[in-house]
């Protein structure tokens, strides 16, 4: 009689379940078994039995365990390599374009009501009554009755709350960006990194980088907000995601070379130079959709990366080249080193 595969005899001679755990399931393993290991290498079980018939009867059981912590443990490992990991740091570029998220907001939001009237105000009942239920409030008689509203746009009274309300809003604002509160904004913040789908750690040294910026584009949306009440056009601009994944477009650059990574083996060089591209990228640009990638996105890109762009007096910007010395890029035109005289470099 032949042994079942995955049965082996220790130094007595007794028959004994083995089988060895893959390296990605390794630490999962040692989770489901609970044994306080930081990992588990092999799983491996006594059958009690000398006798090699008895062994093979009694080893079903115990492998058929064995395919049951496996199944458990690449379940964790799915499950965590799903789960978004909290970043612990954001670019300028993603602060720039949150704080931009919040002042177009502010002010499409403004714009809905101010010129949707009392149309906006029926069709947005039942939003607003979800949204205060979920604090668990309810919604209250309105401040001005429907029947007096005009169809389109405010009336006398709603623009004189309206420039009410700003003064008192505006006010407290500028003095929290005065003392540079950014808790302020709170709601803000976490309506950017939601929209953007971030998830920021608690301790990031970016949060009151974030905090400010958004803080400042607040106080800009509410003074344009005031231009408006005094009859003055401001355009609402678009609310630009850029980090924020598409289903439809296969997730953003960073998932995008995350499945490249995963789809076979490379070597370590590649991989390298692929995610310094891929980071100085995003960088530049955002973790952009890879469906909104554009050819002036790649070709911006290869300009930054081709050498520093320099501003030269009577030629206008122009690209350095680190490490060439003097470059003749103009005829009759040398350009010197950034830091000589006469050069600003960008």
């Amino acid at each position: 009689m032949r042994a079942l595969m995955g049965l082996i005899k220790d130094r007595h001679g007794t028959w004994c379940a083995q089988q060895r755990v893959p390296n990605r399931l390794q630490v999962a393993v040692a989770r489901v078994l609970g044994n306080g290991k930081p990992k588990q290498v092999y799983l491996k079980r006594s059958l009690g039995t000398k006798d090699l018939r008895s062994a093979n009867i009694r080893a079903k059981p115990v492998l058929a365990e064995f395919d049951r912590i496996m199944r458990d443990a690449g379940a964790i490992t799915e499950k965590s390599a799903a789960a978004p990991q909290a970043r612990s740091s954001l670019n300028a570029t993603e602060i720039r374009l949150m704080a931009d998220y919040v002042y177009a907001t502010t002010l499409a939001w403004d714009e809905r009501w101010r010129v949707g009237g009392r149309e906006e105000m029926r069709r947005s009942e039942p939003e607003l009554r979800e949204i205060l239920q979920r604090d668990g409030r309810e919604l209250g008689a309105w401040a001005d009755p429907y029947h007096t509203l005009p169809p389109h746009g405010w009336s006398a009274a709603q623009l004189a709350d309206g420039r009410e309300q700003l003064e008192h809003d505006l006010r407290t604002m500028r003095e929290q960006l005065a003392l540079g509160n950014v808790s302020a904004v709170q709601d803000q913040v976490l309506e950017a990194l939601d929209a953007f789908g971030i998830d920021l750690a608690l301790d990031s040294l970016s949060r009151p980088l974030l905090g400010i910026a958004i803080l400042r584009a607040y106080v800009r949306a509410l003074q344009a907000i005031g231009q408006r009440n005094d009859g003055n056009p401001v355009e609402t601009p678009e609310a630009l995601i850029a980090a924020k994944s598409a289903p439809e477009a296969g997730g953003t650059l960073r998932n995008a070379a995350a499945g490249w990574e995963r789809q076979r083996a490379r070597p370590p060089r590649t991989v390298h130079e692929f995610r310094r591209s891929i980071e100085m990228f995003i960088e530049l640009h955002g973790d952009l959709a890879v469906a909104h990638v554009k050819r002036s996105h790649v070709r911006e890109f290869r300009e930054e990366r081709r050498g520093r762009r320099i501003f030269i007096p009577g030629c206008g910007y122009r690209y350095w080249r680190q490490g060439c010395g003097r470059r003749r890029l103009l005829p009759g035109r040398i350009v010197l080193r950034p830091d000589e005289p006469g050069l600003r470099a960008t």
